[in-house]
């Protein structure tokens, strides 16, 4: 598992379709929300200011609850649902994969799709998230950070390269 949260994919950028699958995941905090911020210098930034992404998704819980939510100009991608009790349960596993579209593309925003599924905070319920988001800048992707909004996350994970 990866305790630190960035992932580099710097050697695969030349590819169109890059798919994250991560499994096994897990945080230290009861009901937190994971993001993502993507990187153009292999890792030693990550963007993050005001209106660098906008992101939209559907989800949806067995509590039942319909947790759809959208922003058009934020500081990083919402991945999981803010929603009272839908965050992440620190006693059990999330899995989740991401799609990033033609990373080393520099005349276009790119374009970042994600699906993920978790126990509801206080462990009971599933939660199912299905999304889209942008880098609002025309420039290349070589990397992501995934990060809750407090303590840790650890997960396993596999790159794979369409050319």
């Amino acid at each position: 598992p990866v305790s630190a949260e960035a992932i580099d994919f710097s050697p695969y950028t030349a590819s169109k379709r890059i798919r994250i699958v991560l499994v096994g995941g897990a945080v230290s905090t009861d009901g937190v929300e994971l993001f993502l911020r993507t990187t153009t210098n292999d890792g030693a930034s990550f963007d993050s200011g005001a209106g660098n992404y906008s992101w939209a998704f559907l989800g949806y819980s067995t509590s039942p609850a319909t947790l759809n939510a959208s922003n058009g100009a934020d500081t990083a991608i919402q991945l999981t649902s803010a929603g009272a009790s839908e965050g992440i349960d620190n006693a059990t596993n999330f899995s989740g994969s991401i799609t990033i579209e033609n990373p080393s593309v520099t005349g276009t925003f790119t374009m970042i799709s994600f699906r993920f599924r978790y126990i509801r905070e206080g462990g009971t319920g599933l939660v199912t998230i299905d999304g889209d988001g942008a880098r609002e800048a025309a420039a290349d992707v070589d990397g992501i950070q995934i990060y809750p909004t407090a303590g840790n996350v650890t997960f396993a994970y596999a790159v794979f390269a369409e050319y």
